[in-house]
């Protein structure tokens, strides 16, 4: 049975149409990964991004290999993978994270993770 002139258009039409929604589906849903990926850190927004830092590690005091730290100060971490993380430690939370803020992002590590932490001042 051959397919009449009007089955091929509307063949078309459909196979138009589906392609228009997914890639338009593909779009939102890259961009709504890529805006939720994001953290946005600029100096506008510092002072939300460390209240939300406090909050997510409440703890202000982490001792490490003996040293104490406290919320403030500047650090200096080096990681297992030998990444080294310089900026302001904020806090850890019960799931032994500590947060770092740097020039450029927020860091958390996890304790098991660092190999060497130093005061920095």
């Amino acid at each position: 049975m051959p397919f009449s002139l009007t089955d091929v258009i509307y063949a078309a039409l459909l196979a138009v149409v589906f392609t228009w929604l997914i890639t338009t589906v593909s779009r939102v849903f890259k961009a709504v990964i890529s805006r939720t990926s994001e953290f946005n850190y600029h100096p506008k927004n510092i002072e939300a991004v460390l209240e939300r830092c406090c909050f997510m590690f409440p703890n202000e005091l982490v001792r490490f290999n003996g040293s104490t730290f406290t919320r403030g100060m500047k650090v200096r971490v080096v990681t297992i993978n030998r990444r080294t993380i310089e900026g302001k430690f904020i806090g850890s939370n019960h799931e032994n994270v500590v947060c770092v803020v740097t020039d450029e992002s927020v860091i958390a590590q996890e304790i098991d993770n660092i190999e060497e932490m130093a005061s920095v001042e």
